[in-house]
Order: C-alpha cells, then structure tokens, then sequence
C-alpha cells in the first residue's frame, strides 16, 4: 500500500470510528441493540464502500470559503468543535448527506476518493450543520441530555420541583381558567431508572404520582389517581406495562403501523422523570422525518434571557399530531389529539432547562397554555429511616389494574386515524 492509499485508508477509518465510538458510548437502549446484533460490521462495510466510490470537485474559490468559514467557525462559542465532532452528533443530516453525495458523484467501479475530497465533505457537511437553525437546536438538546445524566451522582437523589401554570379554555371562546400545582421528581443516582413523581396542588394534596418499580428485571411504572382525578371516582393505581413490553407489543404490528407505533414509543410520550427528556432529544437528533402522521417535530433557536435576565438558548419546537393518554379503571386508556408547540429555555451557563412555555390546542377544542418554571434541583442524601419518595403510599380500597401495551397502542392507532381532519382544523 502506497503512502496515498494508507492516508486515504486512515482517514476512511478514522470516520468511521468516531461513529463507532459514539455509539458504543451512548447509552440509548436501541444503539446497544444494535452493537450487539450482527448489523454492524455490515453497516460499517457499506460506509467504507461510499466513501471510497465518490468523488467531490470542490468549485472555484473553495479554498478560501473554507479558510473563511472555518474562522467562523472557531468565533462561535456553541460550535467550538471541529466539523467531524459536529458531525459525530448530528449523525441524521450526514447520513442523509453521504447519501445525497452518493447518489450524484459515484465514480467507475475501483476509482479512489482522495483524502483531500474526504476532507472537503467533511467540512460542507459541518457548515451545512451549522447554518441550520434546526441543528443547532438539535446540537443544544445533545448538550441538555448530557447535562441531565451528569447532574444525577451515585449514592445520592436527585430531587427537582417544578411551579407549573396553567390557564385552560375548556371550548373556544369560554372562559379562562387557571390551575396552579407543583411536580416534584426524584431520581436514584445509582441508576437513573428508578425514578418517581408527583404532581402536588399548592396545599400539598398529591393527586397524581408515579413511580418506577422493578417487576421481574424490567422497570414497570406504577401510577396513582386520587379518587375523583380522571373520571375515577374511587382512584386508581395502574400497574403500566414496561418499556420493554411496548416495545415487544410494537413489533407484533406490521408494515407502516410498527413505523408509527416505534416513532411514537421514541418520541417519550410516555412519562419518566429525566427519561422521557432524554428519549424526546435524542428521537429530535436521529429522525430525519417523522412517519406520517407524526411528523418532524420543527426545532429552532434563538439567544434569550429568562424574566429574571439570565442569558439563555431559546429552543422552540412545534408538534403538529401528538398524543395525550389517561389509564382508565376499566377498558382501553383515552388517547386524544393535540398540537403543541413548546419554548423551553436552556441556561447557557449548565445547559439544563430551567423554563417552559407550552401551547396545548386539542382535538375536542380545549386549548391549555403552560408555563413551567425551575424551583428547586439538588442532590440529597437518600433518608435513613422515615418517609421515602421512592415509596408510593396509596390509599387502602384505590382499585389496581394491570394495564396493556397492546390496547394502549391499539388506542393510538385508532387516535391517528383522526389526524388529517385534526390537521385540517388546526392549520
């Protein structure tokens, strides 16, 4: 092998193991999956064979629009990356692009890519990134899972409360009304898993609580209804099915259901302190476009302040078909439809959340505007003895029911049926 092919060869590589090594680095359940099947040698294969059968004739003047935009580039305190760390995050837009790349500038069978033209892609690829709104949105919401994971330590609790508002028209032009709780999470630092929630009226009256319990090795949650919450005039505790045996439920479907059943699933409709955070940013990063009809979920973002003037991202995202579920003591749940469009604001100094402004408009004509904002996150000691949060204290004579993936999702599919005539009314 020539110095030329062992450059060409190195630099082929060493894309290909930054991918690698970002995958096997994350913890998403679905990239474990995947490493540990038989899919990845294949994949990697394929990779190598596109970058090694394309070229790129970069246009007069590139040289100096690179020098210049690569000065931008280092300006930029969010991007201070360099292109292939950039890309190694945005996996979406690149494959989309080699793809792109592929298809238009594939050589004769056995002509070489140069480590030049490897170079060059490379770098269009980033600048392609950075000049999207929706990237960086997408590049803040990867810094935001990081800060969530970091900010839980082994050996303690994490505990955040949250004030929530929320000003309700029950019809289109009927009076507004206006409730007021708090929602309070903990979450176990020697696994992030075992996690739990309430949602507190300001008296201190919880009437909704959650918690994640261990049932034969999987986490199934357990949620709580105080009697008269949800229709349920004696309460209700559901026993809900785990991830796993959604996920198990999903692949019984076929065809395009299981595409819209699995895009839901990894959207993290699904309520878990911190996870289904996670879940939602990292379905922003991955999917290129949503499997009708839940499509993309927009992202865009601006430089901000919060009301008290610390500097923040503000990322906006616009939802045009999502669900909203209650369990029920008896039959399937309720799915409904909603659109929603969400502001969170992302301190700049953390990159946590510490405020959200949410827009809910409903398929039965209720519109909910929500604003939450950030009271209170510590780490505490777990208690020795007394009152533990992780414990779910339900009152004697609440009815439990075991409830189903297969009828929840059963459920869904059924509500998005409705979603052309929803879209129709909502646009």
């Amino acid at each position: 092998m020539n110095s030329v092919d062992r450059q060409r060869a190195q630099r082929v590589a060493d894309y290909a193991d930054s991918l690698v090594v970002s995958r096997r680095t994350d913890d998403d359940e679905r990239n474990a999956a995947f490493v540990n099947s038989d899919r990845e040698f294949p994949a990697l294969a394929a990779l190598a064979a596109t970058l090694t059968s394309i070229r790129i004739d970069p246009p007069d003047g590139m040289k100096a629009h690179v020098a210049r935009r690569i000065g931008q580039l280092e300006a930029r305190p969010l991007d201070s990356r360099t292109p292939v760390q950039v890309i190694d995050r945005c996996r979406t837009q690149c494959r989309l692009f080699w793809v792109t790349v592929a298809r238009v500038t594939r050589l004769p069978k056995g002509r070489p890519l140069t480590a030049v033209a490897v170079n060059l892609v490379l770098i269009a690829v980033a600048f392609a990134i950075l000049r999207s709104p929706s990237a960086s949105a997408a590049e803040i919401l990867a810094r935001t899972d990081a800060a969530l994971t970091n900010l839980v330590q082994p050996g303690k609790q994490l505990f955040r409360r949250w004030r929530i508002v929320d000003r309700i028209r029950d019809t289109p032009g009927a009076p507004e009304r206006i409730e007021r709780r708090f929602l309070m999470e903990w979450i176990d630092g020697s696994n992030i898993r075992h996690a739990t929630g309430k949602s507190v009226t300001p008296s201190g009256r919880t009437y909704l609580a959650f918690a994640n319990v261990v049932e034969e090795g999987r986490y199934s949650p357990r949620i709580y209804y105080e009697p008269g919450y949800a229709n349920e005039p004696a309460g209700l505790l559901s026993i809900v099915p785990s991830r796993e045996d959604f996920e198990e439920a999903a692949a019984k479907f076929g065809g395009t259901e299981r595409r819209i059943l699995q895009t839901y699933l990894a959207r993290g409709y699904i309520y878990e302190p911190i996870f289904s955070e996670r879940r939602f940013n990292e379905a922003m990063l991955q999917e290129a476009a949503g499997v009708e009809p839940l499509q993309r979920v927009r992202l865009s973002v601006e430089d901000s302040a919060t009301p008290d003037g610390r500097p923040v991202y503000k990322v906006r995202s616009f939802d045009d078909v999502r669900l909203q579920f209650r369990w029920r003591s008896s039959g399937p749940p309720t799915v409904w439809l909603e659109r929603q469009e969400t502001v969170r604001y992302i301190s700049k100094d953390t990159y946590l959340a510490v405020r959200s402004e949410e827009i809910h408009l409903d398929e039965m004509g209720a519109r909910i505007e929500t604003t939450r904002e950030l009271v209170d996150v510590v780490n505490q000691d777990r208690p020795a003895n007394g009152a533990d949060p992780f414990d779910l204290n339900v009152p004697a004579g609440v009815p439990v029911r075991r409830q189903s993936a297969h009828d929840h999702l059963v459920e869904v599919l059924r509500a998005l049926r409705r979603a052309p005539r929803f879209l129709s009314q909502t646009h």
